[in-house]
């Protein structure tokens, strides 16, 4: 039996025995490029369609809901240790860089997303599956090989998938701005008493607390607004031009 029978098969298997959605690969680890693989997130190709497909170079295993498996793809050895030791699954596969290990999909959306050092193949993804061989390199199951049923995993816990990295800096945007506004709301500058000294004072504060400049010009701006009087005690703020100019004469 040739690579591409080898393939073909296993592909069969996969899909007819334990009921995973496959993708064609090519010689490397991607759909070939005139093959649209999107449609086979949402359906499983029947063994026909897997008997008559011309591309089988090698063979993917769809990830998320559609097969009922998510993948943790772990290329370093401290990430891989985590999951040997602590979150215990039955089927492991060799790759050329780590190990991939499979867990049933929860039910709910596991985005396919990177994290410190592995990867979440999830909704939307997929994985190289054995037999494939990408440059001379093997996809060998390590344990497991008869075990791919969804039903023989553990589940795949929810806090594996990292915080989306805009909300964390987010979080920490809002509290650098927080704690800025409440020191720099005690600073007034009235026209007439050294308006542009206690301005200065505002940008200069702001800088050496370690914001950036976005984070200063948010901050600045609302303070503008509020804490800037003219000599008859009436709200005069500055205008965005005079504004800007004060906060890159110290950024």
């Amino acid at each position: 039996m040739n690579h591409r029978e080898k393939v073909i098969s296993h592909a069969v298997k996969y899909s007819d025995h334990f009921g995973l959605a496959v993708l064609p690969l090519s010689s490397s680890k991607q759909p070939p490029r005139d093959f649209p693989w999107q449609p086979l997130q949402k359906r499983r190709m029947t063994v026909k369609e897997i008997l008559g497909c011309p591309v089988w170079g090698n063979v993917g295993i769809v990830t998320g809901e559609i097969s009922g498996v998510a993948v943790i793809d772990c290329d370093t050895i401290e990430a891989a240790n985590r999951f040997w030791n602590e979150c215990e699954t039955p089927v492991v596969v060799e790759t050329p860089k780590g190990f991939h290990f499979f867990y049933r999909h929860p039910g709910q959306s596991v985005k396919t997303c990177q994290s410190d050092g592995y990867d979440i193949r999830g909704d939307g993804g997929y994985v190289v599956a054995p037999p494939s061989v990408v440059n001379g390199k093997h996809y060998r199951f390590h344990s497991g090989a008869e075990l791919l049923r969804p039903e023989n995993l553990p589940l795949f816990n929810l806090s594996w998938i990292p915080k989306p990295k805009s909300e964390t800096c987010s979080n920490e945007f809002d509290k650098k701005i927080r704690d800025g506004e409440a020191y720099v709301s005690k600073i007034f500058a009235r026209e007439g008493q050294k308006a542009h000294n206690e301005t200065f004072k505002v940008v200069k504060y702001l800088q050496e607390s370690g914001m950036n400049e976005l984070e200063a010009w948010a901050v600045l701006h609302r303070w503008n607004m509020t804490n800037c009087f003219d000599k008859y005690g009436k709200p005069y703020p500055w205008n965005e031009k005079e504004l800007l100019h004060k906060l890159k004469s110290v950024y």
